[in-house]
């Protein structure tokens, strides 16, 4: 086999012998000569790199650069040389894949012999440039006639090769032009075209990229596509229209805008090496670490690979499978060690094993082109990162400037720089693309003024009260609001627990989700939609027909009306080095769906099993895998409104194109178990009853004095008329809910507080009394008079005084009320809150312990025992407990076992019974109520315990389960 090092000056000055006069006629400026791409020469000179036992690569560069001297762009070979190292240490796959990326420009490489040997493509070239006489053209062109029609039945390829050469009239009209500007003295016409085009930078869809760009190289545009500005290509053409001109419809609507960008940024861009900028951050597009964010160690790295720092998925101890942490250095064995990594005088990593840590990240070489960058990582992306300690002030701007992407208008904003720095105002209108900009309404000497900013120059303003929801972190979906600020942390108190936590203000969103419930659809039948037979993004195909038949793969493209459709190949050989996605293009007549996604399916029982707050994910169409919270639902057009968890922007899809990933929380009605509710449907309808459960779709109630029974959750709401189903009753609904909610409860007949006037009767001395004007006669009699006076049950007076209650006396309705009130108070069950008042300072060195009722906190609480705070049981770390309630503490279920605080009503707190021997017990009943005794004997299915009077002595007292509570000391 050839030796590509020991024969390098050799091939060098063979390439440059063969191909002078190739340099010299580029240089000439002829645009006819074509891409160098389809050059058979430049790809032998590749392979050889892989043919050639000890060649290297750089090396093989160096001869690519003296064959095709200003003709070598890097950028355009970069698929190429990527598929030299595609076969990880595996030159026979690494071959493999090269000859057909190969094939994609030279489609016909031609054959090497003896008779034909390369040297033989020059001679259409001779004396181009050397000025002699037109004969010498005439002879070339003979030449080239006798070579076409030689090879005419022989060799295809090379009859292809001379096919694209230029023809005798483009010589004559180019040697006019050198004429021209040679007594002239402008440049040369050819040289026009390449030093006056102009460079536009087309904006398209990310997943048509790479389509568009191969399309254009084969129109012979010049390209440059970074790997790291995805959907950009930058075109050089002397127009747009004549970039236009050679695109297809589906190529052209790809295309969202361009932009013709100036000449210095069009010779930077010559310039570019497509190096990475320093402290930068990128994620792995393939391999093991596929969608790993690392950190850019060292961006100037030699043959197209970067060094990163990222977290190891492989570790020298024993780990579970799958895990992402960083390296410990504590769990290396004993018998070996770690070399320190000195910077400065200063240990900054280790090494072990040959591989390379900082902070516990890995130092590892990726492929530039297996790399994306990011420009604004994702904080939980960067989490393992920030717990390294390397390079904080960068790691914390990346939150910052994530932070920043929630910015909306409404929020207050504070400007770090600028010609008002400090001043806080309100922001009118956010753009978020180009860097980012602001308006901004400030308030500066009693004057409003409206200023423009960009994102980097200003910083959030977060105030107590503000209503948030935390978007990263362990408590990423907590909802609540500010109630305390210290420096970057803010503590955050939750919406349904009171729970306080603390959480960084970059993690946190000012506009916290809710979901606009509907209210419920009027019965009616729903025709199904129509079945779409359409090739949608996001399906799997198979091609049934063509060169390409028997391929498979999920579709990532559809041009408009569905003509052509571009998928991925599930058995592609490239590997994960490959920078390029192996795409396929297919007409979609010759293709078909064989695996259909799980989407949600119409069904005539129960229509789509889809509410507002459910989680889906798209499965097909052009919105394919984006995630987010259902917000509207339109049954009757079978389309959905969610709100995407990337962009936090409002899209509306098909129902048939998405998938459920898991049903809206019931925890909203976990509040109301325990409470009354009232049933609006079924057989029950108009009973009041008690909530004993909830779940998706259906619900445990009790109608009073009867047992439990499940009902569906749209047969029941709540006092607030809202369905336990999530959906708010329209208004005919809720009018009728509030007419049968009135009838439910007994109007009490009204009763007089103030004792009426008396009414006197008249005189019979005087019967003309009762004609005067007063209409009441007054007299005066003495008590005896009205004793002798005999009584008569036709008395009409008599009737009137004896029907008329006396306010004043005792009846039999007050007897009643009396013995209800006193028969209440004895149902009634005493909470805690007495005795642990009555006994406070027995609670100065103890701490009581309960269990607490399901209906608190949608029944978390309910299997685990919370202990009171000490020494005072009333009052919390974050202040007094409200009246009734109680403040406790329990150790949390998440790793780490953080205290948790909550203030617990006393009716939703029972005493904890003992469980074994040596517990410590507060009577609550008794002889010894208030006392503290210790457990001696505990019967659990007796419910009572035998409790030691005294700590060394055999008596004992037995008492049942409710007339004690366990104690804990503050020191245990």
């Amino acid at each position: 086999m050839k030796n590509l090092v020991r024969n390098a000056s050799e091939v060098k000055v063979s390439t440059v012998k063969r191909c002078i006069r190739v340099v010299t006629y580029v240089e000439a400026g002829d645009s006819e000569l074509g891409s160098p791409l389809a050059d058979p020469h430049a790809w032998d000179i590749l392979e050889s790199f892989l043919t050639s036992e000890t060649a290297s690569y750089g090396e093989t560069l160096n001869a690519m650069d003296d064959y095709l001297g200003k003709r070598f762009i890097a950028g355009e070979w970069a698929e190429a040389t990527t598929a030299l190292f595609s076969g990880d240490n595996n030159n026979s796959l690494s071959l493999q894949n090269f000859r057909s990326v190969r094939r994609k420009y030279v489609p016909n490489p031609p054959t090497r012999s003896k008779d034909h040997p390369p040297c033989q493509y020059q001679s259409i070239f001779l004396d181009l440039e050397a000025g002699d006489d037109d004969d010498d053209d005439e002879e070339e062109e003979e030449e080239l006639v006798f070579e076409e029609g030689e090879d005419a039945g022989g060799v295809s390829p090379r009859s292809h090769t001379v096919m694209q050469l230029p023809a005798a009239k483009h010589k004559f009209s180019a040697a006019v032009d050198r004429l021209q500007d040679k007594y002239t003295g402008d440049a040369p016409s050819s040289s026009r075209v390449h030093v006056q085009a102009k460079t536009y930078l087309l904006h398209v869809h990310r997943t048509v990229t790479q389509f568009m760009a191969d399309h254009l190289q084969r129109n012979g545009f010049l390209i440059k596509v970074s790997p790291w500005s995805p959907g950009q290509l930058y075109v050089v053409s002397d127009s747009p229209k004549t970039i236009f001109l050679s695109l297809s419809d589906a190529y052209s609507s790809a295309v969202k805008k361009w932009d013709r960008i100036s000449e210095e940024e069009a010779e930077s861009l010559e310039r570019a090496t497509l190096k990475l900028p320093d402290r930068s951050w990128v994620r792995v597009k393939a391999g093991q670490y596929k969608g790993d964010v690392a950190y850019v160690f060292d961006p100037d790295q030699t043959n197209d690979f970067v060094t990163v720092l990222i977290p190891p998925r492989v570790f020298p101890y024993p780990m579970a499978k799958g895990s992402v942490a960083l390296f410990d250095k504590s769990r290396i064995p004993a018998d070996r060690s770690t070399t320190d990594i000195i910077h400065r005088g200063i240990v900054v990593g280790w090494s072990f094993k040959g591989e390379k840590y900082y902070g516990g990240l890995l130092q590892k070489d990726f492929h530039r082109y297996n790399i994306e960058r990011v420009c604004i990582p994702h904080p939980d992306d960067i989490r393992l990162h920030r717990e390294s300690g390397f390079d904080l002030p960068f790691v914390k701007k990346a939150e910052i400037t994530f932070s920043l992407q929630m910015l909306r208008s409404g929020d207050c904003a504070r400007l770090t720089r600028g010609e008002f720095p400090s001043e806080v105002g309100t922001v009118l209108s956010v753009d978020h693309t180009s860097g980012g900009s602001l308006s901004l309404e400030i308030k500066h000497d009693g004057v409003r003024d409206e200023i423009q900013a960009r994102l980097q120059d200003l910083e959030r303003v977060l105030r107590v009260g503000d209503e948030v929801k935390v978007v990263a972190g362990a408590y990423l979906g907590v909802q609540g609001h500010i109630v305390a600020k210290a420096g970057d942390v803010i503590d955050v108190c939750q919406h349904t627990t009171n729970e306080i936590v603390q959480v960084s203000q970059y993690y946190l969103d000012r506009r916290p989700l809710r979901h606009s419930l509907q209210g419920q659809l009027i019965s009616q039948y729903i025709e199904p939609p129509p079945k779409n037979q359409t090739i949608e993004i996001g399906d799997f195909i198979e091609v049934v027909a063509g060169e390409d038949v028997g391929k498979s793969g999920v579709v990532e493209w559809v041009t408009p009306g569905g003509v052509m459709l571009w998928f991925r190949d599930v058995n592609h050989p490239l590997t994960e080095n490959e920078f390029r996605s192996p795409h396929i293009a297919v007409p979609a007549t010759i293709s078909q769906r064989i695996r259909l996604p799980p989407t949600l399916k119409f069904t005539k029982d129960r229509g789509y099993d889809i509410r507002p707050g459910d989680s889906i994910s798209v499965a097909r169409g052009p919105e394919y895998l984006a995630t987010g919270i259902v917000q509207t639902v339109d049954f009757i057009q079978a389309r959905l409104q969610f709100l995407s968890d990337g962009d936090q922007s409002l899209l509306d899809v098909p129902i048939g194109f998405v998938m459920k990933m898991r049903n809206a929380s019931t925890d909203t009605f976990r509040s109301q178990i325990g409470k009354e509710v009232y049933i609006i449907g079924g057989d029950k309808k108009g009973y009041r009853a008690t909530l004993h459960d909830v779940n998706l779709g259906k619900c445990t109630v009790a109608v009073h004095g009867q047992h439990r029974i499940m009902l569906p959750s749209c047969d029941v709401v709540t006092q607030y008329g809202m369905s336990l189903n999530g959906a708010i009753l329209d208004y005919h609904d809720m009018m009728s809910f509030c007419q049968m909610r009135r009838r439910s409860f007994l109007t009490p007949k009204p009763r007089s507080v103030t004792p009426p006037p008396e009414r006197l009767a008249p005189s019979r001395a005087d019967p003309g009394a009762s004609t005067s004007s007063s209409g009441v006669a007054w007299t005066s009699r003495s008590d005896a008079e009205d004793g002798d006076r005999p009584t008569s049950d036709n008395n009409p007076i008599t009737d009137v005084a004896s029907a008329t209650p006396d306010p004043w006396a005792v009846d039999n309705n007050d007897v009643e009320d009396i013995i209800e009130a006193a028969a209440r108070k004895l149902s009634e069950k005493p909470g805690p809150t007495s005795w642990l008042q009555e006994f406070s300072p027995t609670f100065f060195a103890y701490r009581a312990l309960f269990k607490v009722a399901p209906n608190f906190h949608g029944g978390r609480l309910n299997k685990r025992l919370v202990q009171t705070e000490c020494p005072d049981p009333f009052v919390g770390p974050d202040g007094p407990a409200p009246k009734g309630t109680v403040a406790v503490r329990c150790t949390a279920k998440t790793a780490g076992g953080a205290m948790q605080h909550y203030f617990i009503p006393g009716n939703d707190l029972t005493p904890a019974d003992p469980r074994k021997k040596e517990q410590e017990c507060f009577i609550l009943d008794g002889s010894y109520r208030g006392n503290i005794l210790i457990v001696s004997k505990c019967n659990t299915k007796a419910s009572n315990v035998d409790l030691k009077l005294m700590r060394d002595s055999s008596v004992s007292v037995n008492l049942r389960f409710d007339q004690v509570c366990v104690v804990e000391p503050t020191q245990a």
